[in-house]
């Protein structure tokens, strides 16, 4: 019923804007989560970071992506929480294309 008024009464823009507003509003929920989590990381030296990772979760690697099961669920278009030179190896494949 809500979604038959509304789309009486916005126009289709309006309604393709809050959308992404709902989106984005998830996606800056679990990065907070995962900066949270993220603070077990902090005081770690030669951390490998699997970026990106999907379901395809890496043993032994520390698995960034916004999909609940990875290790931390960050947003990787913001910077990431770890403190330089603290990490040995970061591998991210089919991200950037």
């Amino acid at each position: 019923m809500l979604k038959s008024i509304l789309k009486k009464v916005t126009t289709k823009a309006l309604r393709s804007s809050l959308r992404e507003v709902v989106y984005e509003s998830r996606i800056s929920l679990r990065h907070c989560k995962g900066l949270w989590l993220s603070k077990q990381y902090q005081s770690q030296k030669n951390l490998r970071l699997h970026l990106a990772c999907g379901s395809k979760l890496k043993e032994g690697w520390v698995n960034i992506d916004l999909n609940k099961r990875a290790d931390l669920t960050l947003d990787l278009r913001e910077a990431l929480p770890f403190s330089s030179e603290s990490c040995a190896v970061v591998y991210c494949e089919h991200f950037l294309e």
